[in-house]
């Protein structure tokens, strides 16, 4: 359960970022030459504004520098453009591209139906590869072969390629669960989670799968990160404890408040499961278990803080 929410999450949340990173589609109004250069030209460097051509003025003719303005200007949209090539072909290498592939989908979504030389030429690839992975993306369904005088491709618009992938990923995780096997559970390990992105990221999905309570004390700023989750789970009707070292304020949760330090964090989902360990920003380091006697121990240093902080709007007892 905890792999198959854990997969559904990821997938999902890549395929919403499709549609914010993806190149706009060609308009019919600009031609080829109207196009914005998506790198700079191979072996061209970037001359400083002002500095006369070496070879222009050996040939006897006298170039022009480029007003500042204007090249600064030029410097900033190619750099954005790159960034956001990057960062929407990283978006598709997490849902099964290969980079080849996620290149040539830009590409055509950037300049329409291309054939496999064009494709090649705007990307860089050779041709040999670019044919066969512009063969990859049709036998994948993430774009299609236009017959003609000269064999030519088209990208599947974001939204269809969202919509097909949201439908295989939930279908394969509705198989996985139904065909996997049963997990062996003789022992409890103490599984180490390390770096900030992974505490946080299995915080979420302790959250996520919480079926009952949830008992998190951690820095209010940490809290910030996994609001998210939390909301989500009193959605759900989950009951939610939080001990903060500063006030912090969540609807429909116990939000208690006392001076400590921060960078720790103690999180136990269903009086079952347990996250302990350090969230700090240079280093962030945990454990998680399912053991009884980790569990037992932190359950007894929440129940302690909680009981020291105990409020008057508490009248109900919100021991984990």
């Amino acid at each position: 359960m905890l792999l198959h929410r854990k997969s559904s999450a990821k997938h999902h949340a890549s395929i919403g970022r499709l549609a914010r990173t993806a190149p706009n589609a060609p308009s019919d109004k600009c031609g080829a030459s109207d196009r914005p250069p998506s790198r700079l030209p191979a072996g061209r460097p970037i001359r400083p504004v002002g500095e006369r051509s070496r070879t222009a003025g050996r040939m006897g003719g006298a170039s022009r520098p480029i007003p500042g303005g204007l090249a600064q200007t030029a410097l900033v949209f190619l750099f954005n453009t790159t960034m956001s090539n990057a960062h929407f072909e990283s978006t598709l290498a997490t849902l099964g591209f290969t980079g080849q592939e996620a290149a040539l989908y830009r590409a055509l979504l950037e300049h329409g139906d291309l054939n496999g030389y064009e494709a090649a030429k705007e990307t860089g690839i050779s041709r040999s590869n670019a044919y066969h992975a512009l063969a990859s993306l049709v036998e994948k369904g993430f774009a299609d072969r236009i017959e003609g005088e000269s064999l030519r491709y088209a990208a599947l618009p974001v939204q269809d390629l969202s919509t097909l992938l949201r439908r295989r990923t939930e279908s394969a995780l509705a198989q996985l669960a139904r065909s996997a096997p049963a997990r062996k559970t003789a022992s409890a390990p103490f599984l180490s989670v390390t770096g900030r992105d992974k505490v946080l990221e299995k915080m979420g999905l302790l959250i996520d799968t919480a079926r009952d309570r949830v008992y998190l004390s951690a820095a209010a700023d940490d809290l910030d990160e996994i609001r998210q989750p939390l909301e989500s789970a009193l959605a759900r009707g989950i009951r939610v404890t939080v001990l903060s070292n500063r006030s912090w304020r969540l609807e429909g949760a116990v939000c208690l408040s006392r001076r400590k330090p921060r960078g720790q964090i103690r999180l136990i989902a269903d009086g079952n499961r347990v996250l302990t360990g350090e969230l700090n920003a240079a280093q962030a380091a945990c454990v998680l278990s399912e053991n009884v006697h980790l569990v037992a121990l932190i359950k007894d240093s929440l129940t302690q803080e909680i009981e020291l902080v105990r409020t008057h709007h508490t009248d109900k007892d919100d021991s984990p």
